[in-house]
């Protein structure tokens, strides 16, 4: 919507056949979103105050209920900045080079990062993983400094703006191959790091498979595991997250009234969520109604119970 708006902010200038001649594709794009938000909407149109309840008004309860200290957010963002140095600088050298050649696609640009910064920032609990959504707009304000790059001549003397355009190209160009091997390091260390809990978990997904049928379904707070062995849990608990239990969103009387159902046939306890405080008593009735299947090696905190 900034980029349209700015668009008519330029046309009011032109002549009015070709104001006008904007306005087509524009009203397109505008009611192709609209349909296209309609279309992936309308399956949920009669449960849509639960779409809103448990996309927006979850998050912003969950600050309160995660007792999130202040300041993470923003700490999670320096951490973020700081791992990506390289391509921020660019982009920072790349919106400068947009406003020296006055150049007003910077400003839907710069509104994006700025509206996504503030997102991050009141988002709670805030993540590492959730500030990839920063990465599109700094791609997008890099991109558009390098507009400038076809038409500079490598022979003549280049005046501040086109050596700006160079040194934007130079350091997205780094950013690039720097990328390249701190990914390969992260990664490399994530799958060392997760590679004894990754067979553990494979050994209990095989004894859940063994002990349940397909059909049958899974009350688990790891959706994974329960992926893994090929089996469906209740819809309403494919989310077992501690946002969800912390903030009351889900409570140990939907986890009784789903347990209680004759489709479920096992429950798996995995890593604590559904025995934090809030749902603590769930364990005690599972223990009561299901019987525990022995699980060598799988960690105190795994329990495998059946029907």
């Amino acid at each position: 919507m900034l980029i349209v708006a700015a668009r008519f902010w330029e046309a009011r200038k032109a002549p009015t056949a070709n104001a006008a001649a904007n306005l087509p594709p524009i009203a397109a794009a505008i009611l192709a979103g609209v349909a296209t938000a309609l279309v992936v909407l309308a399956p949920f149109a009669y449960w849509l105050d639960q779409v809103v309840r448990q996309t927006l008004t979850l998050h912003l309860d969950g600050r309160t209920a995660m007792s999130v200290p202040a300041g993470q957010s923003i700490e999670v963002l320096r951490r973020f900045f700081a791992a990506n140095a390289v391509m921020s600088a660019a982009a920072f050298v790349g919106a400068f080079v947009a406003i020296l050649r006055r150049d007003w696609r910077i400003v839907p640009l710069a509104a994006w990062l700025s509206a996504t910064l503030v997102l991050l920032a009141v988002h709670s609990p805030l993540v590492s993983r959730h500030a990839i959504i920063l990465i599109p707009p700094l791609i997008a304000i890099i991109a558009l400094a390098l507009n400038d790059l076809p038409t500079i001549s490598f022979r003549a003397p280049r005046p501040l703006r086109q050596k700006l355009v160079l040194l934007t190209g130079g350091v997205a160009l780094a950013s690039v191959l720097l990328s390249i091997a701190s990914d390969y390091r992260h990664y490399r260390n994530f799958a060392a790091a997760a590679q004894s809990n990754a067979q553990r978990m494979i050994k209990v997904a095989a004894e859940l498979e063994r002990t349940t049928s397909a059909g049958q379904w899974v009350i688990t707070d790891d959706p994974l595991v329960a992926g893994l062995a090929g089996r469906d849990m209740p819809p309403w608990l494919v989310d077992p997250s501690f946002l969800r239990v912390l903030s009351g969103y889900l409570t140990r009387r939907e986890l009784l009234a789903a347990a209680a159902d004759p489709r479920v046939h096992a429950v798996l306890f995995a890593t604590g969520r559904l025995t934090a405080a809030p749902v603590a008593s769930f364990h005690d009735w599972v223990a009561e109604h299901f019987q525990r299947v022995d699980l060598p090696g799988a960690g105190a905190r795994v329990e495998l119970w059946i029907r």
